[in-house]
């Protein structure tokens, strides 16, 4: 089973841009990016640094990689000491607002990649295709897209145009234009490896499996040791219930890699994807014993935990990834695994609130409460199932009849009565055609007021046997729980009505209507005649006869 969570489009199927550059990487490092090899890289463009501690481009690049490895501040240093050498090297102000807008600082972030357009000389299109790439990468769409507009006049045969153009399509959501855009790259360079990479992904998200894998083929058959498309060919695989074929793409990726410790990363996102919990936890202990640390190594090892039912390990994994991620790259996952987590620790309200965070992210997660709630009325713990419907009910526009009336069972059952009649008023009120939330409200007054001073009890039962007996007159049955419930109240009624006076007289006219419901459905039901109460309702047949 796989994983069908928001975390895959951090983790795993949705990296784009990790394998498009704007521009080539110096020789010997640009091959090891292709690998997967980014430690490699890494130390390679350090080595080159310190022989050539004065070019801007190996800052870029050396920042380039740290933030593939989500080394974000390292990454910042890296540009600004490009920039401090050089200031009019444009990729630098790009790579720098890439920073910027992880940390959320978009304004920021545009007046870098305005300087970065000043500088660039229009040439080629290397610096606005970087431009464009980082507007995408950080949100902001309509900016990415006006570059690309541009670049795809002044460049019409440049695939890469065409590919970012795509990306923003389907960030957007508009998958078919982003089909469209990556066609037109492989149109315009056959042997364009991504373009079949990007479309292999994107048709797997539209469910035509056997055409992204084949498009996966195809990159592969082009690029033996293109790694990514082993690692995105085996996700898919993974996702398409094809696991043997999966471990075997991953088992390629990582020998083109080298086992580098990223890729190591990558494969450990992938056994969560199928499940492999253990496993999770295995790769990244071994990971960490190499000196290797990411924030998404804390995020899933804490998924990992959780599954594994590890509650304290999974905390403490996940509040090691709050502090190390930048707030960028939190998902509702995040936020709902941490407040699962935390409930499972019975940190009631904290978890609430991390609830609430993940709602924030993502508005459909509402329904969470609603699966918590269930959850909660199965292990019979009532006040948590409460808990959660009212919070819930928050966030539905019009709260129906039967939330109400959940919610007031939930109350019920949790012995909190004053708040089930509340919500049970609530109901009837929305539905005053619905016997059931009169039943519940014959029930919770007899709970808060056993002798009826109110009235309330009667007039509820009342309006319940008039209901029911309408459905059993239309229908010609009731359920057996609705049945219990209409012999029941005739019987109270009957009680009710007969009250006999001081002198022991009964009745008999008030109370003859409930006795001959209960009475007229023996034949039907047979079992009514072995329920509590009805041999006083016999009886008092016998008595009222004479």
């Amino acid at each position: 089973m796989v994983k069908n969570i928001g975390i895959r489009m951090i983790v795993c199927i949705l990296a784009l841009g990790g394998a498009l550059y704007a521009q080539k990487a110096p020789s010997g490092i640009q091959e090891k990016l292709d690998a997967g090899q980014l430690t490699q890289a890494h130390q390679a463009v350090n080595q080159l640094l310190e022989k050539d501690r004065k070019n801007p481009e190996l800052y870029y690049w050396k920042g380039y990689i740290e933030l593939e490895m989500d080394k974000t501040q390292a990454a910042r240093e890296s540009f600004l000491a490009g920039i401090k050498i050089r200031g009019k090297y444009a990729f630098n102000h790009v790579g720098l607002a890439r920073v910027l807008f992880r940390e959320g600082k978009k304004d920021e972030a545009k007046a870098e990649l305005e300087l970065a357009l000043r500088y660039d000389d229009g040439k080629t299109p290397d610096v606005r295709l970087a431009v464009a790439s980082a507007y995408i990468e950080g949100g902001a769409y309509g900016d990415g897209k006006v570059v690309l507009y541009k670049l795809q006049s002044d460049f019409p045969k440049d695939p890469r145009a065409f590919i970012l153009l795509g990306d923003y399509y389907w960030k957007t959501k508009a998958n078919s234009l982003a089909i469209m855009q990556y066609e037109q790259a492989i149109q315009l360079d056959p042997t364009y490896v991504p373009a079949y990479v990007r479309l292999g992904q994107l048709m797997i998200e539209e469910q035509k499996y056997n055409e992204g894998i084949a498009k996966l083929n195809k990159a592969i058959e082009m690029d033996p040791n293109y790694a990514d498309a082993y690692r995105y060919r085996g996700e898919l695989y993974a996702k398409a219930q094809r696991f043997e074929q999966a471990k075997e793409d991953f088992r390629q990726y990582l020998e083109l890699a080298q086992n580098d410790l990223k890729a190591r990363d990558q494969y450990a996102a992938f056994l969560f994807m199928v499940d492999d919990y253990e496993g999770v936890i295995r790769e990244y202990k071994a990971l960490e014993e190499q000196g290797y640390t990411s924030w998404r190594m804390y995020r899933l090892m804490g998924y990992a935990y959780y599954e594994l039912g590890q509650y304290e390990q999974a905390k403490a994994s996940l509040e090691r990834f709050f502090e190390e991620a930048e707030p960028y790259f939190y998902i509702a996952d995040d936020y709902q695994y941490y407040g699962n987590t935390l409930l499972a620790l019975k940190e009631y309200d904290k978890a609430d609130t991390y609830f609430a965070k993940a709602i924030e992210l993502d508005p459909d997660r509402a329904s969470l409460y609603y699966d918590l709630a269930r959850r909660f009325k199965d292990e019979k713990q009532y006040a948590l199932e409460a808990r959660y419907r009212e919070k819930f009910m928050e966030y539905v526009d019009e709260p129906t009849s039967g939330n109400y009336l959940a919610l007031g069972i939930a109350h019920y059952n949790a012995g909190d009565y004053e708040k089930a009649a509340e919500a049970f008023s609530e109901s009837v009120s929305l539905a005053p055609g619905d016997a059931n939330g009169y039943i519940w409200q014959a029930r919770v007054s007899q709970k808060l007021d056993p002798d009826d001073e109110s009235g309330n009890k009667v007039a509820a039962a009342e309006e319940a046997v008039k209901l029911l007996g309408q459905k059993l007159e239309t229908e010609g049955e009731l359920s057996k729980w609705e049945l219990r419930q209409y012999i029941n109240f005739c019987m109270l009624l009957t009680y009710h009505y007969y009250a006999p006076d001081e002198h022991g007289v009964g009745n008999c006219q008030a109370a003859k209507p409930y006795v001959e419901k209960i009475t007229s459905l023996t034949e039907k039901y047979p079992d009514i005649t072995s329920m509590e109460g009805y041999d006083f309702v016999q009886s008092l047949v016998d008595y009222c006869n004479q």
